[in-house]
């Protein structure tokens, strides 16, 4: 009998990763003009990156458009970022200000979680975890409503300098931020979206953009790029200026922490070394919702808490934290892609759930 378990127990593990796509992968030199680094992606997924930009720009009204691309213009962009996307339109064919817009995704879901009281969108988990060996992994769930628009549009990007590995990191064509990212024996990296509940606040993202504030996600991969170590990362993305508000998920090789961010400032900090010494618990666990208040629009999206609850009292492994991201309840519909890595160990899973 225990025999036939044990058989049972492995054969649905199988079932459940063969379900499963790992992402292609493309090599991002950044000692190539900025204009020609995703070159490449570009031109492999440009019938995918028109698809998702047809799809997102025609949740705008034509004149929300035409107030959008005219309020972005004035941006002053990043110059790097600036050329990488002339060189998106350049091969996609798309005018600079529609390339403009696509690089402020994040952004604007901010916005659409703001304006929607039932939680349509649940936009992201990451979670943090500590084995009894003293190995972190970093977990991670990314969700959106255009699923079958994103799938193919996935992909692993090993961004090189000098011909040497910087950090590896799951990217979406078209798309030059970085929503997860690891940095081997350093540390790793992921978001969830965090959103304002206000009319005004809204409006301040938009100025903040107009203001040419650093978009949230291309500080991730400024982070990933220029910082070697874990105090280094947590520096940045505590204290850059940014466009809009966002939960940072940062592991290292020996701690973790939720930064909990508002545009110009920091709103709340959980690390994992100190959830550990107070409710003795080696995880943490962040959806969209801030958990240092009581946000009653989490109880309609408990994802969290079927998380929480699932790896309580458990031994955490890589396996169990993979297992608490896939749980039904966490992993959704939208859920679009799954990740999960360790700075310690350079492991990195990075798959699509089919």
């Amino acid at each position: 009998m225990k025999t036939e378990i044990i058989i049972l127990f492995f054969f649905s593990l199988t079932l459940s990763f063969n379900c499963r796509s790992t992402l292609p992968q493309y090599t991002i030199d950044l000692d190539l003009p900025a204009g020609k680094r995703f070159e490449k992606v570009n031109t492999d997924l440009k019938e995918v990156i028109l698809k998702i930009k047809t799809a997102i720009l025609s949740s705008f009204s034509p004149t929300l458009k035409s107030v959008y691309s005219f309020l972005f213009s004035l941006r002053n962009e990043d110059m790097e970022l600036e050329e990488e996307l002339k060189g998106l339109s350049e091969v996609v064919e798309i005018p600079v200000s529609e390339a403009r817009l696509l690089s402020l995704i994040y952004e604007f879901t901010t916005l659409s979680l703001s304006t929607n009281a039932q939680n349509d969108y649940k936009m992201c988990l990451g979670m943090v975890a500590k084995t009894k060996e003293g190995v972190i992994y970093h977990g991670r769930n990314l969700d959106l409503g255009i699923v079958d628009l994103l799938k193919p549009a996935l992909y692993d990007a090993v961004f090189t300098k000098q011909g040497k590995k910087l950090f590896t990191a799951q990217m979406i064509a078209g798309y030059h931020g970085t929503v997860s990212g690891l940095k081997d024996g350093m540390f790793g990296l992921s978001e969830a979206t965090r959103d304002y509940t206000t009319t005004t606040d809204s409006l301040q993202v938009i100025w903040n953009i107009v203001r040419g504030k650093t978009q949230a996600t291309w500080n991730m991969r400024k982070v990933l790029e220029n910082c070697n170590t874990y105090a280094c990362a947590y520096e940045k993305l505590s204290n850059e200026s940014i466009t809009a508000p966002i939960y940072y998920i940062l592991s290292g090789l020996d701690d973790g922490v939720v930064i909990t961010r508002n545009p110009e400032s920091v709103a709340n900090v959980r690390k994992l070394s100190e959830v550990e010494k107070t409710t003795g618990e080696s995880f943490i666990i962040q959806a969209n919702y801030d958990t240092f208040i009581e946000d009653p629009r989490e109880k309609n999206d408990p994802r969290r808490f079927i998380a929480e609850d699932f790896i309580r009292g458990k031994e955490i492994t890589q396996e169990l934290v993979f297992q608490t991201i896939d749980k039904e309840g966490v992993k959704l519909e939208i859920t679009f892609w799954q990740g999960e890595y360790s700075a310690k160990t350079g492991y990195w899973n990075s798959t699509i759930p089919n």
